[in-house]
Order: structure tokens, then C-alpha cells, then sequence
């Protein structure tokens, strides 16, 4: 065998043991995250089972997609907490200038 050749697989195989293992551990972490969520948490009534299939059959591109989805939704619901406290806020501003 040539003495590149397995120079080459020395630094190769661990390194793909490692990225394995790091992507089994945030497939892992996603899943449990997505366990441990109530079904208050989703829009729709099936949603959890939707992205239960998703995260455990795509491993960890579906656990990609899950946490860009969940923080897609932290921000909206965010989003919308401001604006209804902006909105309580002029009608209380609104109700004190009419008396």
C-alpha cells in the first residue's frame, strides 16, 4: 500500500468518528428539546407527531430544521407580544385622553 494512502485514512477516519458523534449528539439534544415540549407550544394540533417524524427520520438535517423552526417561532411569538403590548398601551394612552 502506498504510505500516503494511509496517512491519509489515519486523519481521516477519526476525524469522521468525531463529526459523527457531534452530529449524533445534536440529533439527540433536538429530539429530547422536542420531547419535552408541551402541545401548547405548536400551532396545530398534530404538529408535535409531524415533527417528532421529521427530527427522528431525518436525523440531523431534520434536527436542522426543527431548530431553525423553533427559533423562527420564539421571535414570532416574541414579535407578537410586543406589538400587543404596544397596542394595550395606546388604547390605555387613547381611553386617558378622552377623559
Amino acid at each position: 500500500m502506498n504510505v500516503a494512502f494511509i496517512l491519509a485514512e489515519a486523519t481521516v477516519v477519526p476525524f469522521l468518528i468525531i463529526v459523527g458523534l457531534l452530529l449524533t449528539i445534536f440529533w439527540l439534544v433536538e429530539l429530547l428539546v422536542l420531547m419535552n415540549m408541551t402541545g401548547d407550544e405548536f400551532p396545530w394540533r398534530y404538529d408535535k407527531v409531524l415533527w417528532l417524524v421529521i427530527v427522528f427520520f431525518g436525523l440531523a438535517l431534520g434536527a436542522l430544521v426543527f431548530l431553525l423552526w423553533q427559533r423562527g417561532r420564539k421571535i414570532e411569538v416574541r414579535l407578537a407580544r410586543e406589538a400587543h403590548a404596544m397596542l394595550r398601551g395606546r388604547k390605555q394612552a387613547d381611553t386617558q385622553g378622552d377623559e
